[in-house]
Formats: structure tokens, C-alpha cells, sequence
């Protein structure tokens, strides 16, 4: 499998002049724009025949580079995670854009949901898939040391004196279980946006995947575990919890902006009464008036983006040709 792997690393570096036009016709897009411009992106869903591609595109000039650099994440993965394989893509350096196949299958979310009825047996079931999946290749090992880059990213994190804290020399911060699907028997990611070059903390990487999972089920844990609770039985100790999540809000303002509306929760936070406290620890209000302006401003480019793609749809060949199908469909409801 190492050396199907190697051919497949070898094969995507290989592919340098990029690819075309976008497969087929857009039948779903997303739009990120609350994030910096550099980061802005379009994730769509595109049909070509039976077959189906996901198409990540740089919404502005100076974003083609983070999407550009996609082929050179995926083989970082490749090299520095033996259980796991990235998707191919296929990238236009030009109009910055890069083409993923559509992976059908289950995702090690809905894998360990099954056990989330036991607390003791779903943090086992977590435990030995993190240690299968995030296990990372003797080469990619080495010993964190925050480098600038790391602080740019990161904030100014450094681990106690005397604490050993293993690094791994480049890391995708997402492995996060719903980037890992599982389909014929390989394990996939179908994320690596947020790839980095740098040395990074591997508990970090793990909290993260941890940390998201009790996040997108909160309403099918909170009531039978704690959060705190939860990470510290996965290894994560209080006192780490509080400083990779300080990492995390690092990175979220690196990705979003200061004084954005960024995707954080803070639900998990006890109520903090304390009025000094709160002012301490709240963004001002002419910060948030700011966020609130920028974000209904980019929902409404969202929609007017959204509808120009909902038009073109329909002016599209495939919605023509369909239009007896839906026609029959609606009949057939109505009666």
C-alpha cells in the first residue's frame, strides 16, 4: 500500500499545467466569505454524467495561492500519514481552482455515533481510532518548537518546562471526523485545505478532532458527558484544553480577521456574572456593529451569488432536458 501510495504521490506532482474547464454542471455551491480575502473560497458540487466532483475556487485574486498549493498538501499527507489517504485533485493555477472526485461513504463520525449511547465505550471507540488513523510516520516525528510562522498562525504557545511535546513536520489541523470517510476499505480525507508546512503540536491535531466531534453532536452528548470531562479522558488535560483552545481562536481570527464574526462557540463556557470579567473578556461593540455590517454584506453577495447560479442551472441543457421528468414527478405528488 506504501508503494501505491508513493506512485499516486508521484503521479499528482506530475500534474503541474492544471486542468481545464470545470467538469459538468453546478448542482450545490457554498460561499466562505467570512473569511480574509486570501481565504475566500467557492466549494461546489459539480455533475457530469453519472459521475460527481467537488470543485474548491478562490473567490479572490490573492486566494488563487492557498488553492494552488493543493497538490503539495496532498502529498505532505501522503508522506506524513500512512492510514490515511487524500483525495487526487486536479488544479487550474490560472482561474485558481482545483477539482476533487465526489468519495461516497460513511464518515468516522457516523461510525462512532454508534456507541454514543455508552460514554465508556464511545471514548474507547475514539481512542482506538485516532490511534489507527492520526498515527503519523516515523520521519514526520520530531520535537515542537514554535517557529514564527507557527506564531503567526497559532499565537504564542509553548509547552511547560520539562513537558515533552511531539511534533509532527507538517500537518493537515483538519483531521477532524467528518473530513475521514471510509470507502472500500481505504480511508479517505476530502479536506486538506488548512495543510500547514511548519511544525505543529500532534496533541493539537487531536484535540481538534475530538474537540469537533462533541461539537457538531453536543445535543447528543452534553447530557452524558462533560466536555472537560470527555477531552481529559482523551488525554487532553484541563490545562491544555485551555491552551490549544487559545490556539484555536488564534487561528480562527488568522482565517476570519480581528474584529470579524468567526465560527467559534463558547456554549461549553460556564456563565461568567462577574461584570469586570465580562468586559475583560468581551470584543467591543463598535467591533461587533463592524462584524454584523460585514457579515449581512457578504450574505447578501451569498445570495445574489446564489441565485446567479440557481439561473444558470436552469438555462442549463441537463434542466431542460429533465423538465418532462419533474413535470411527471409533480403530477404524480399532487395526485
Amino acid at each position: 500500500d506504501g508503494a501505491g501510495k508513493k506512485e499516486a504521490s508521484d503521479e499528482a506532482s506530475d500534474r503541474t499545467e492544471g486542468i481545464g474547464e470545470i467538469p459538468g454542471t453546478t448542482v450545490y455551491a457554498k460561499f466562505n466569505r467570512g473569511r480574509v480575502p486570501e481565504f475566500q473560497t467557492e466549494t461546489s458540487i459539480s455533475q457530469a454524467g453519472p459521475d460527481r466532483y467537488v470543485v474548491k475556487k478562490a473567490l479572490q485574486e490573492t486566494g488563487k495561492g492557498h488553492i494552488n498549493d493543493s497538490l503539495r498538501k496532498r502529498d505532505l499527507i501522503l508522506k506524513n500519514y500512512p492510514m490515511l489517504k487524500p483525495v487526487d485533485t486536479e488544479i487550474n493555477p490560472e482561474k485558481g481552482y482545483a477539482v476533487f472526485p465526489y468519495i461516497k461513504g460513511q464518515n468516522a463520525s457516523e461510525l462512532l455515533l454508534q456507541d454514543s449511547g455508552d460514554p465508556n465505550r464511545l471514548i474507547a471507540s475514539i481512542r482506538e481510532l485516532a490511534d489507527r488513523l492520526l498515527t503519523v510516520s516515523e520521519e514526520a516525528r520530531t520535537d515542537f518548537v514554535p517557529s514564527e510562522e507557527f506564531m503567526d498562525v497559532f499565537g504564542d504557545y509553548h509547552p511547560e518546562k520539562g513537558e515533552q511535546c511531539p511534533g509532527v513536520a507538517g500537518a493537515n489541523i483538519d483531521l477532524i471526523f467528518d473530513n475521514l470517510i471510509l470507502c472500500d476499505d481505504t480511508w479517505y480525507v476530502i479536506d486538506y485545505e488548512w495543510t500547514f508546512f511548519f511544525v505543529i503540536p500532534e496533541q493539537f491535531i487531536r484535540y481538534r478532532a475530538f474537540y469537533y466531534f462533541y461539537d457538531h453532536n453536543f445535543f447528543n452528548l452534553k447530557d452524558r458527558i462533560e466536555l472537560g470531562i470527555y477531552l481529559r479522558r482523551l488525554g487532553i488535560s484541563t490545562r491544555n484544553q485551555e491552551k490549544f483552545r487559545a490556539m484555536e481562536e488564534h487561528f480562527l481570527q488568522y482565517v476570519h480577521g480581528k474584529d470579524r464574526l468567526y465560527a467559534y462557540t463558547s456554549r461549553y463556557e460556564k456563565a461568567d456574572h462577574d461584570m469586570l470579567s465580562f468586559l475583560r473578556n468581551s470584543v467591543s461593540l463598535d467591533g461587533d456593529i463592524r462584524g454584523m455590517h460585514k457579515m449581512i454584506k457578504d450574505q447578501r453577495k451569498e445570495i445574489k451569488d446564489l441565485k446567479r447560479t440557481n439561473r444558470d442551472l436552469k438555462r442549463s441543457l441537463s434542466w431542460r432536458i429533465t423538465k418532462p421528468v419533474r413535470s411527471l414527478a409533480d403530477f404524480v405528488t399532487r395526485k
